[in-house]
């Protein structure tokens, strides 16, 4: 007789009441009770009696277990015809269909899919298998990518674009950024800012970003991101007043403290500390050292090198050579960087001593809007195009492209086609290249 639902219901409050659980069985005194009884009966309160069931069917049937007999085997077959038409369920069409629509069901619910929308159909649906190549397309719930991927048993699935898990380098940059700001709200991996696109760090209270650039999922090749990736996502980030800045992961790793440095200048807007500071000609030696210590790009070829000091020590380096990219400009700045300011100090001192007419300077997109240039009375000219860099040692060091141009790469790579471009022989050396967001131009011109 079946019991209604009004009737269970009152049973459970009641046997809650009584002893807190919904039945006598999931009770203690339950537990205990059939111990007392397996002690008393077979004097082993953990007695499960197997034997006396295999002694029992051995002298019935001649096997341990009653499934194994013959006579189970012809009951079992004669149910199966009845229910199914065949002798075993497995055969049947309708009942493979229903484990199917099981299994489908089944993964469809399990927490595993759950940010994931199933782009095929039951029928189309051969089951999980951690041997088979088969994949299934999937659009995920969140960024809307469908992707195909294979249904493995105890294994999920995920989205390339979501569910890469935050980079042990971003995770680092962050941590750094904690502690210059620990007031700062920060946001990581947000998909909304710049919707569809990811955000990895943001600083709302000062609207700014930062992009910690992997070489491999940023790269053109490995990562898909092609030459106007990067310049556009800070494109759209300026749209919005967000200014955006990318950090190379081998940046990070190899000049870490440069790349701080370069951070704590941009986001803890701090003076000048240049009192008792002057500024003199300086040796290749002192250059080359201080520009290797605090500059991303390190040593360069320059005329003019001049330090800033304060006592003895050198906590800044500004150096200018002649300008080759445009006849129309006398000198270009080549380099500039400092530990406490003192940007005018340096430029007026090569105004003064040099008396230049016109000077260029250009300015990393990455990283920089050119506030500098600004104050020292420059004007921005254009912006350039973004340019490259080649991806060397397994995605881990970047080589300036002008080593590898197409009257280099004879001598360098193992196999050189030269009825095919520069890019086509590095990828038919399997190279890949990243790129970045350009650079600004800026002009300073000498009033007359």
């Amino acid at each position: 007789m079946a019991v209604n639902s009004a009737t269970m219901e009152k049973f459970h409050t009641s046997m809650n009441k009584t002893y807190g659980t919904d039945w006598f069985s999931q009770t203690p005194e339950f537990t205990k009770q059939v111990k007392s009884t397996k002690l008393e009966r077979y004097g082993d309160e953990n007695y499960n009696n197997l034997e006396k069931k295999k002694s029992t069917c051995l002298e019935k049937y001649g096997v341990d277990n009653y499934a194994k007999t013959e006579e189970c085997a012809k009951r079992r077959a004669a149910t199966c015809i009845k229910r199914y038409g065949v002798d075993n369920a497995s055969k049947s069409a309708d009942r493979k269909h229903d484990i199917k629509k099981l299994m489908f069901h089944k993964f469809l619910t399990s927490d595993r899919f759950k940010n994931f929308i199933p782009k095929f159909t039951v029928e189309e649906y051969e089951g999980m298998s951690s041997i088979s190549n088969k994949t299934y397309p999937f659009e995920c719930r969140r960024c809307h990518t469908v992707e195909m991927h294979k249904i493995v048993p105890s294994k999920s699935i995920k989205c390339s674009l979501c569910d890469r898990n935050a980079s042990g380098f971003q995770s680092d940059v962050a941590e750094y950024i904690k502690q210059l700001l620990p007031n700062e709200q920060i946001v990581t991996n947000n998909r909304t800012i710049l919707s569809p696109l990811e955000v990895d760090i943001y600083l709302s209270n000062q609207n700014i970003a930062i992009e910690t650039d992997g070489l491999y999922w940023h790269a053109e090749i490995s990562g898909g991101k092609n030459k106007n990736y990067h310049l556009n996502k800070t494109k759209m980030a300026s749209v919005k007043g967000i200014r955006l800045i990318h950090v190379y992961e081998n940046e990070w790793k190899n000049s870490g403290n440069i790349v701080k440095s370069i951070l704590k200048n941009i986001l803890i807007k701090q003076q000048d500390a240049t009192d008792g500071c002057f500024v003199k000609e300086i040796s290749p030696k002192e250059k080359s050292k201080f520009l290797e210590e605090n500059h991303l790009n390190g040593n360069d070829a320059s005329m003019v090198r001049l330090g800033l000091f304060n006592g003895n020590t050198v906590v800044g380096v500004m150096t200018f050579t002649k300008c080759k990219l445009n006849k129309k400009v006398e000198w270009e700045m080549s380099r500039y960087c400092s530990k406490v300011g003192g940007a005018d100090l340096l430029f007026d001192y090569f105004v003064k001593h040099y008396s230049p007419t016109s000077v260029l300077a250009r300015c990393d997109r990455r990283y920089f809007a050119g506030e500098t240039y600004m104050k020292l009375g420059f004007s921005f000219v254009e912006n350039s195009p973004p340019s490259y860099h080649y991806i060397i040692s397994a995605y881990d060091t970047l080589k300036n492209k002008s080593n590898w141009t197409k009257a280099k790469l004879a001598k360098k790579l193992l196999t050189f086609d030269p009825a095919i471009s520069e890019w086509e022989n590095m990828k038919l050396n399997e190279f890949d290249r990243i790129w970045d967001c350009g650079h600004s131009k800026w002009v300073w011109t000498k009033n007359t």
